[in-house]
């Protein structure tokens, strides 16, 4: 990036190596120095008015850029919910953005969606990205996740108070229109577990955490993101003594009841186990009637890894 302004390159390191032609123009840059850094090879054209750097990224997440930059595109869907760290998506999904009414346009490797609804996106920038709002991309994984799935990624945002029923009660209501996908879908899951009794897990990690510290035993960390030697994630846990490697997980059957949800969990203690993590499993009501025998349990393990 040496040849081009200082201000170019800090558009470009902020936009995965990606510039528009308006924003070079807005920097000062004449049509004809944009026309010779194309000659020279220090830019190259990847859409209508769009240059990418030689070293920019050229990952999937490039291909949402491209389409921010070009079609005011807004990265939606399956990706948002990857994108907001919620953990039923945590691999990276086929790259999805939603686009303006009128301005759906194919492209290789990514899935458009058009919105009516577009003044209802409530995009935020996340990782130089622009993606749609949590409640709107809870909405949005309505339309192209199975029910499970859907409630699997709800629990996943209300876990991490991100979301309330109330907020999502409110997103219904601002989108309800006949036709709209995936908002009978959504409307359903909501309803049906409004005023639940259950705490968010959240909330129960931290009365668990606070029990546990009074009980005489050292502070866990809460919501701990296990790694191998390679950063690999292996799972995230709810209460975690990283030292002793000892993960408590608190399991209500309203967020691991269904299939999907059970094989997963199996599949991640599998994976902490031979990392060499011992995992303690408390139910919702083993919690309420005997939180002493988890106390004992933890002292008594916390006192083996030593």
């Amino acid at each position: 990036m040496a040849n081009l302004p200082i201000g170019a390159i800090r558009v470009l390191r902020a936009q995965r190596g990606q510039i528009h032609r308006q924003q070079l123009i807005a920097l000062g840059i004449s049509r004809h120095t944009i026309g010779r850094l194309l000659a020279d090879e220090q830019l190259a054209p990847v859409a209508r008015g769009v240059y990418r750097h030689p070293l920019g990224d050229d990952g999937p997440l490039a291909v949402v850029m491209t389409a921010q930059l070009a079609r005011s595109a807004v990265a939606s869907h399956r990706l948002a919910a990857h994108l907001h760290g919620l953990e039923p998506w945590d691999r990276l999904p086929t790259p999805e953005v939603t686009v303006p009414r009128g301005r759906h346009r194919p492209v290789d490797g990514l899935i458009v969606h058009e919105s009516t609804q577009w003044d209802r996106i409530d995009q935020v920038e996340i990782d130089g990205l622009l993606v749609t709002g949590l409640n709107r991309t809870l909405l949005d994984v309505a339309a192209v996740a199975s029910p499970s799935k859907l409630m699997a990624t709800i629990d996943a945002a209300r876990r991490r108070d991100l979301t309330s029923w109330a907020q999502l009660d409110r997103t219904t209501k601002r989108h309800a229109r006949r036709g709209r996908n995936g908002v009978q879908l959504f409307r359903r899951a909501v309803e049906r577990s409004i005023g639940e009794d259950l705490p968010a897990l959240s909330a129960w990690s931290r009365s668990a955490a606070a029990f546990l510290v009074r009980g005489g035993v050292p502070e866990p960390k809460l919501e701990f993101r296990v790694v191998d030697e390679s950063g690999r994630l292996l799972g995230i846990v709810d209460l975690a003594w990283p030292q002793q490697r000892l993960a408590v997980e608190l399991d209500s059957v309203r967020w691991h009841h269904d299939r999907e949800s059970f094989t997963a969990d199996r599949r991640r203690r599998n994976r902490l186990e031979v990392a060499g993590w011992r995992v303690l499993n408390v139910s919702w009501s083993m919690w309420r009637n005997e939180p002493d025998e988890l106390l004992r349990s933890v002292r008594s393990s916390l006192f083996l890894r030593r």
